[in-house]
């Protein structure tokens, strides 16, 4: 291509070069700023990613332990279950009667009323009273005791820890012994429903 001498002067004076380079290079410019406008946007969505994705990992070693189950105890051997033990009852426990239905005897309170009744019972000789104060083999060895053994008295009696007590009593001779002084009996009341003591056992008589 042949130049003119006008396009020859201009390259050596530096003139400035053909209108459509300028324009290339002013839209590679743009390019340019906008990728690099837009390198902080896509770094920041990254970060924030980037973030949000190792949240849930940091919070999940953070989670507390779960505690384990305490194993069930074993019930105790002797224990019944809940379903067999009986319920609790509020009501007071009444005490039992004083007499049987039925019952029209005499009733002591204590043992020494009971051997009171038995020793006046003995001396008027009344063996139907001296039956329902004496156990049957009692008031046997009981009336064995008229061979010599007037006017029985009743002196105290003692508590054991059998629960029943032991009765000491004093008795005079009869006048054909011709003996002087007193003699003594100790015989052994015990408690029941009816009538209340009794005489258990005789022990001794002198």
């Amino acid at each position: 291509m042949i130049k003119s001498a006008k396009t020859a002067r201009a390259e050596e004076r530096g003139a400035p070069p053909h209108p459509s380079q300028p324009r290339r290079r002013r839209g590679l410019r743009g390019l340019v700023c906008v990728a690099v406008a837009l390198c902080p946007v896509a770094f920041a969505a990254a970060c924030a990613s980037g973030a949000s994705s190792a949240r849930p990992a940091a919070a999940e070693h953070q989670r507390p332990p779960v505690a384990a189950p305490k194993p069930a105890t074993a019930r105790s051997a002797t224990s019944p279950p809940a379903s067999n033990r009986p319920a609790a009852v509020n009501s007071p426990v009444s005490a039992p009667p004083v007499t049987s239905p039925g019952y029209t005897g005499p009733h002591f309170d204590t043992p020494q009323a009971a051997m009171t009744y038995l020793a006046a019972a003995y001396n008027r000789n009344d063996t139907a009273a001296l039956h329902k104060v004496t156990e049957p083999r009692a008031f046997r060895l009981l009336q064995t005791m008229r061979a010599d053994a007037i006017n029985l008295r009743l002196r105290y009696c003692s508590a054991t820890p059998r629960g029943d007590y032991n009765c000491y009593f004093r008795h005079d001779f009869l006048p054909s012994l011709h003996r002087s002084g007193h003699g003594e009996a100790q015989f052994i009341a015990a408690p029941a429903l009816n009538p209340g003591w009794y005489m258990y056992r005789f022990i001794t008589c002198d």
